[in-house]
């Protein structure tokens, strides 16, 4: 793989990264909305806490996916 392939390959990483990372900010706006019920705040909060949760393991997970996916690369590359 050339380094144009990692490059675009990190660039998707990063643009996934944005949108859950946007998607969790959106989530934590809703509750600002006027128009947002007490259950769907409670909702939003379990959601956001959950995810807290393992936040710190689906760093760890996602930075060994990339390690593999990488050295699996360079094996192909040296053929």
């Amino acid at each position: 793989m050339s380094i144009e392939g990692f490059s675009k390959n990190a660039q998707a990483i990063v643009g996934l990264a944005f949108v859950v990372g946007l998607g969790l900010i959106i989530l934590s706006k809703f509750k600002t909305v006027t128009g947002s019920t007490a259950a769907s705040n409670t909702a939003i909060d379990s959601f956001i806490s959950g995810l807290d949760d393992y936040a710190d393991w689906i760093g760890i997970i996602i930075l060994v996916a990339i390690g593999v996916y990488l050295l699996a690369q360079f094996a192909k590359a040296r053929g």
